[in-house]
């Protein structure tokens, strides 16, 4: 791969990081009930869920996808290759996912001990934990959820060897099946649909089709961009007027992920004039993990330090503006501190990146 894509890589994770950042940011109950009124909907709702539920959320399978097609890249297929592969994955997946597992199963037994700050760590009392309690909070559903990404791409490694078999055999028939189950709301129950899908997404174009991250775009496909934005707004509209056709709003939603994907594919290419690629502003991005597995429940916090002011619409759309700003300095300057001074551990906890 060569440079300017490596790079473009490194700086898209890093926009998505933000995205997702954002995307836990929201703060509006969702309802498709006719019953709820309408005067309770206005501008925060309708924002918040165009950027939140429809924007942010290429994020996360994007993710995936450039996961996948990383795993794969220049993959000849040996037991080599793929044992190295684990032994890698190990170090970058596993250990943080323990770690930051385990760290927020502690500050919560900490935290939920204390009257004053009991109210901040809502939920059963860690205390309390029956051992099964424990192993799975520790293991299968952590504390900061966000880790579902990490535990299911440890599991997407696992069987990675048949992955690889299924993409060379029948080419493009995987991610065609596995589309098709997307779109269905199909339950695999040991992964979730969309890690498997855009993960296989990525090994398919890294495997079959790895050419394609050297397409020049012009101006003209431009047009994915505003259909993607196009298709965001329509949609938003529907949860706005309580739309109850959830098949329609689901196809909409998931064709928008799709097209979002190719939309900020080609964004970056028009954006790349604008020094993005700089050396003085390369170093913010070696912090995408850091912020990926620091700001919840940070943002949790923050927000609802931030709520004491009052849960008017401006406020309550202000504070969603403003917590992941808040939350993504908090993260950078303490992964900047941590980096510095303690350089051994900040890699161990993000997994030498």
């Amino acid at each position: 791969m060569n440079k300017h894509n490596t790079l473009k890589l490194k700086i898209l994770s890093f926009v998505l990081i933000i995205m997702v950042v954002f995307l836990h940011s929201y703060s509006i109950s969702s309802t498709n009930s006719f019953s709820e009124k309408l005067a309770t909907r206005g501008y925060n709702s309708f924002l918040q869920h165009f950027l939140s539920e429809e924007i942010t959320r290429i994020a996360v399978p994007l993710f995936f996808l450039i996961s996948g097609f990383l795993f794969f890249f220049n993959l000849k297929g040996t037991k080599e290759e793929f044992l190295a592969k684990f032994k890698k994955r190990a170090k970058s997946l596993l250990v943080p996912y323990l770690f930051w597992s385990s760290i927020w199963i502690l500050i919560y037994f900490c935290f939920q001990a204390f009257p004053q700050t009991q109210a901040f760590f809502a939920g059963k009392p860690v205390r309390n934990f029956t051992i099964l309690e424990f192993l799975n909070t520790l293991f299968i559903n952590p504390i900061p959820f966000q880790l579902w990404f990490l535990r299911d791409l440890i599991i997407l490694v696992l069987i990675s060897p048949l992955l690889y078999l299924l993409i060379k055999y029948f080419k493009y028939f995987p991610f065609l099946l596995l589309l098709f189950g997307w779109y269905l709301n199909v339950n695999y129950y040991f992964i979730v649909n969309e890690a498997l899908l855009f993960f296989t997404a990525g090994a398919t174009i890294s495997l079959v089709k790895n050419k394609i991250l050297e397409l020049n775009f012009s101006p003209k496909h431009t047009v994915f961009i505003f259909l993607w934005l196009a298709i965001a707004l329509v949609n938003s509209i529907l949860y706005y007027m309580i739309f109850e056709n959830a098949e329609v709003r689901n196809i909409l939603h998931k064709t928008g992920i799709l097209v979002g994907i190719i939309a900020i594919w080609i964004l970056y290419d028009f954006l790349k004039k604008k020094n993005v690629e700089s050396d003085q502003v390369s170093e913010i991005y070696s912090f995408s993990f850091f912020i990926f597995v620091f700001h919840l429940p940070l943002i949790t916090f923050v927000k609802k330090i931030l709520f004491k002011f009052g849960n008017s619409e401006l406020i309550s759309f202000s504070i969603y503006l403003i917590a992941p700003i808040i939350v993504i300095l908090i993260s950078i300057f303490i992964g900047y501190l941590l980096k510095k001074f303690t350089r051994p551990f900040y890699e161990i906890i993000t997994g030498g990146r």
